[in-house]
């Protein structure tokens, strides 16, 4: 796609459009000044920037919003499988925060079950039970793992069973609207889901 063109006036104008869901902005050039449309009449026309500074400003506007998702990285991601017929599964890994300011993991996203939650484990009454969080803290430069009887994302009406060695597909989305895409591997994973009540 091009993104700039030289008017033969020598000046330029901006358009807005939607890059990523957290950025919104891609430099537009229009060589028709004279405005008629809504379109041209919110132009802005662009004096002593040349085409170079232009093109860098957008790059590192693009580099500095991609460097958001890069800052959590997740490691020994995997999904616990379950034979057909089963109707929940969960997925564990550990997030590391590698920035100076404290993340918040808000949601997760799959096509493998009708809904993706974020779970916690809390004894209740002698049982160990499940309960659904808002979010999940990644503190600035730290780690927090997801493992069976503590934090993880739970699948919720599995479409089918999980077997060993294939892949799941996840997205996670944080507090500052970066998104990370994992594909997870599925694996035989040990845990306390026989002891655990859902509710």
């Amino acid at each position: 796609m091009t993104f700039f063109k030289r008017a033969k006036n020598g000046f330029f104008s901006l358009k807005l459009i939607e890059i990523k869901p957290y950025l919104s902005v891609l430099i537009y050039i229009n060589p028709i000044l004279k405005t008629s449309s809504l379109e041209e009449k919110i132009s802005m026309k662009i004096t002593y920037f040349s085409y170079k500074n232009l093109l860098a400003a957008l790059v590192l506007m693009v580099v500095s919003t991609s460097s958001f998702a890069a800052d959590i990285t997740a490691n020994n991601a995997r999904v616990r499988a379950v034979p057909a017929g089963q109707v929940n599964s969960a997925a564990f890994m550990m997030l590391k925060n590698d920035s100076s300011e404290d993340r918040l993991l808000v949601s997760a996203h799959s096509n493998i079950s009708k809904a993706v939650e974020l779970h916690t484990h809390k004894k209740e009454g002698g049982m160990m039970r499940m309960r659904r969080v808002d979010s999940i803290a990644i503190k600035a430069g730290s780690k927090t793992v997801l493992q069976p009887g503590g934090l993880h994302i739970m699948f919720i009406g599995l479409k089918h069973g999980l077997k060993a060695g294939e892949e799941v597909e996840l997205q996670l989305v944080f507090d500052n609207g970066s998104k990370i895409e994992l594909k997870v591997p599925v694996k035989m994973v040990a845990g306390m889901q026989k002891k655990i009540m859902h509710r």
